[in-house]
């Protein structure tokens, strides 16, 4: 009965990652999942899709942080509305610059978003987690379900 469990858990674990994956767009070359900063630093931290951030101009930076963003270009609806704010935001653009806010601080992508789009606070985490849980609980429960097996 366990093993019917286990695989259950795996294939709604991968489910979930799948249709997050799918949802947030970052398997496509010009998407990330950004959250909001509050600080005199740069705009938002990549949550998801740092290997999409490539230019050129990246590659020749030696003190480059991906793991933050300064945005340009589309307007972000979101970010003004109380209600939305402090969501995860899909951004589809392009890399068009680099930044950093003073001298000797590491610098920054600077991305041209073409298109905003948003995921819940509280359901982005919540899924990516989930699935994470669920897949890592499936493989458990069938490895030790193999241990016990092997024992015997």
């Amino acid at each position: 009965m366990s093993k019917w469990i286990a695989y259950v858990l795996l294939a709604s674990g991968l489910a979930v990652a799948a249709h997050l994956l799918w949802q947030t767009r970052v398997l496509s070359s010009n998407s990330t999942v950004l959250g909001r900063l509050s600080c005199t630093c740069p705009d938002y931290h990549v949550e998801l899709g740092q290997w999409n951030l490539n230019s050129p101009l990246l590659d020749t930076l030696e003190n480059l942080d991906k793991s933050e963003v300064y945005v340009t270009g589309a307007k972000n609806n979101w970010s003004s509305d109380p209600g939305t704010m402090f969501d995860y935001m899909i951004a589809e653009g392009e890399v068009v610059g680099i930044d950093r806010v003073v001298e000797g601080d590491p610098w920054n992508p600077v991305i041209r978003v073409a298109r905003w789009d948003h995921v819940s606070e509280f359901t982005y985490p919540l899924r990516k987690w989930g699935a994470i849980l669920m897949f890592l609980l499936g493989v458990l429960i069938l490895w030790l379900r193999r241990t016990k097996v092997s024992h015997r």
